[in-house]
């Protein structure tokens, strides 16, 4: 059986932030599903770091803390961001990904696909758990 790459189970769609950008604005760009994250580019479109909602959420209430969140104008998405970011090749065998998703000190949900620095997907749990499923041979007849 051939390896699976990261590229072979990897969402296409990706999100990405400048890391200037509000976190109001990231705020806006996240998506509905519980796995999405921004990938935080810098100006010449090279991938910095992450934010997902939880990095999100956690900063959020960190200034809600501190500040007057309505006059301040949130912070940017760089005191938010997930970095030095993980990130892996297309070519990358998704067990190097597996290891990296549950380890326990790792909060993160998702693993950039990159293209040298340039983000060019992303590999979720829910991906890698649908790729395993699906080599997974059936249960024998009963």
């Amino acid at each position: 059986m051939n390896p699976v790459r990261a590229g072979d189970i990897m969402t296409t769609r990706v999100v990405t932030i400048d890391e200037h950008a509000t976190l109001a604005y990231a705020a806006h760009l996240l998506g509905p599903d519980p796995e999405s994250a921004l990938h935080v580019v810098d100006a010449s479109g090279r991938l910095v770091g992450i934010v997902t909602a939880t990095r999100l959420l956690d900063r959020i209430c960190a200034l809600l803390n501190t500040i007057d969140l309505a006059s301040s104008g949130w912070d940017t998405v760089s005191d938010a961001m997930t970095t030095p970011v993980l990130a892996v090749g297309a070519d990358t065998d998704i067990s190097h990904i597996v290891t990296a998703l549950t380890d326990r000190d790792t909060r993160t949900y998702t693993v950039p696909v990159v293209d040298g620095f340039t983000p060019i997907g992303a590999v979720t749990r829910l991906d890698l758990v649908r790729a395993l499923y699906d080599r997974t041979p059936p249960p024998p007849p009963r």
